[in-house]
């Protein structure tokens, strides 16, 4: 999108206006398969899941979600880094929208789903994303900030 002299810079994800880029953290999953179907978001090329930095709460603000077979995705945080594609389980896992069952991106085969939310992750965190069980593959980016 190209700025007009003097127009500040910001994003339109899932119709959420994000104008403060300077600050914005960029976090990123892939679900490989229903068997490789967990991931520990982290910062794109990373080795490792990210956990919110001591003494601060993680906001997310958006997601999005590139589906390449049809599924529904659940996410929340949970007290460790489940990996990249994996079958390791997020311990103590806390689930966005309340519940296990709960999806929070839905899409059909080679869709991109974006959602404007409103989720806190604690300090120490790790936030993930889950298939449903379903054979979906997708990657998902969720944009926040610490507070």
């Amino acid at each position: 999108m190209p700025l007009i002299q003097g127009q500040s810079p910001y994003l339109v994800i899932g119709n959420r206006v994000i104008t403060d880029v300077d600050n914005l953290i960029v976090l990123t999953g892939v679900i490989l398969s229903a068997a490789l179907g967990k991931s520990s978001l982290r910062v794109p090329l990373a080795g490792a899941g990210r956990a919110v930095t001591a003494g601060k709460t993680f906001k997310v603000k958006a997601i999005r979600a590139s589906i390449s077979s049809a599924g529904s995705i659940l996410m929340g945080y949970c007290d460790n880094d489940c990996g990249v594609g994996t079958n390791t389980a997020p311990t103590n896992p806390v689930y966005f929208n309340c519940s296990s069952g709960t999806a929070i991106i839905c899409g059909a085969a080679n869709s991109q789903v974006e959602q404007a939310v409103e989720y806190s992750v604690p300090t120490g965190k790790y936030l993930f994303c889950v298939t449903d069980g379903t054979t979906l593959a997708a990657t998902v980016t969720v944009f926040g900030y610490e507070v």
